[in-house]
């Protein structure tokens, strides 16, 4: 088992309005990313990886939705993702290939979320709006760490037909909402993802 120790205190957060000096980085922003998660031998993708999958995912999406290359920017702009890894090598896997990721969004901008349920209420509204999603399912509660987080399934209208679900996670503490995602397309797969994410603990909340 590699434990993958994520005491990042803005580590790596070199961008966008979340990146602040040390002294400013508001108290709810400090004790998020203050968390540890342990992972099994999966494949923890790079950062310059996952800046080139953000990109190719924004244009394909881009081509089938007008407008949306800006919202999708406009996201980038307030988000971070500390981790993303897969269940198998690029070009490896018997089928579908298992992935998690933890991202960190600034919510502030929303002005009605004030709850990790308000996040993922805002998260279905867009989704449902895109047209791009045949599926969300209600928002749900979660202990994950000993801490109360919300959680929310969806599917895309490509990933339907394969049983694929993507199942979002989140905790919101002040201006900020930490998202555990992880996708998978059976039950199999959820039991091992499920039991990841119950590693997940938050140092100072």
């Amino acid at each position: 088992m590699n434990k993958v120790k994520l005491l990042l205190i803005l580590l790596s957060i070199q961008t966008t309005a979340i990146s602040q000096s040390q002294d400013s980085i508001p108290k709810a922003l400090k004790e998020l990313v203050d968390f540890t998660i342990t992972l099994p031998d999966w494949h923890v993708q790079n950062q310059e990886y996952i800046e080139s999958l953000e990109n190719r995912s924004t244009q394909a999406i881009s081509q089938i939705k007008d407008g949306w290359k800006e919202i999708l920017n406009d996201t980038k702009k307030r988000t971070h993702i500390f981790l993303l890894a897969f269940k198998y090598k690029k070009g490896m896997a018997p089928g579908y290939n298992p992935w998690i990721s933890i991202v960190l969004e600034r919510v502030s901008d929303y002005g009605n979320v004030k709850t990790s349920k308000d996040y993922l209420m805002n998260v279905k509204r867009v989704l449902e709006q895109s047209g791009l999603y045949t599926n969300t399912t209600g928002i749900d509660s979660v202990n994950i760490g000993s801490k109360k987080f919300h959680f929310l399934d969806t599917q895309t209208k490509l990933s339907a037909s394969d049983g694929i679900v993507q199942r979002n996670n989140a905790f919101v503490n002040g201006d900020y909402a930490l998202i555990i995602m992880f996708s998978y397309s059976n039950e199999g797969e959820l039991k091992e993802l499920t039991d990841i994410v119950q590693t997940f603990r938050f140092k100072k909340i």
